[in-house]
């Protein structure tokens, strides 16, 4: 079990770019990434790419509906991209599908480089 978060400040959102699992032991460490990355938005949104999750479960997606709820707060949103057909079924089955905006495929987002 392994998570590893990316934070990056672009002029119009804020970019978490989340690899490995999000579960009950990792929900902790994506909580305070997206906590840090909450920090750094600044009247931006936040999009969180989900390319390089292998698995999330409830626990896992918890830190994501708070977040989503302090944004809400705010007059933002928390975005999703990359939602990849394995990610959609993991969400789906949480049922968390729809739930969260997921940015088009048409719109780029800059993303990391894994190199994990």
């Amino acid at each position: 079990m392994h998570l590893h978060t990316v934070c990056t400040v672009h002029p119009d959102h804020t970019l978490l770019s989340v690899h490995g699992e999000a579960d009950v032991f990792t929900a902790p460490l994506l909580r305070q990434a997206l906590g840090d990355a909450l920090e750094q938005a600044d009247g931006r949104h936040l999009v969180v790419d989900l390319c390089g999750i292998d698995f999330i479960d409830s626990s896992g997606a918890q830190p994501l509906i708070e977040a989503d709820q302090i944004l809400h707060a705010r007059r933002r949103r928390l975005w999703l991209a990359c939602p990849h057909i394995r990610t959609g079924r993991m969400l789906r089955s949480i049922r968390l599908m729809g739930y969260f905006p997921v940015l088009p495929d048409a719109v780029s987002v800059p993303r990391c480089g894994t190199g994990i």
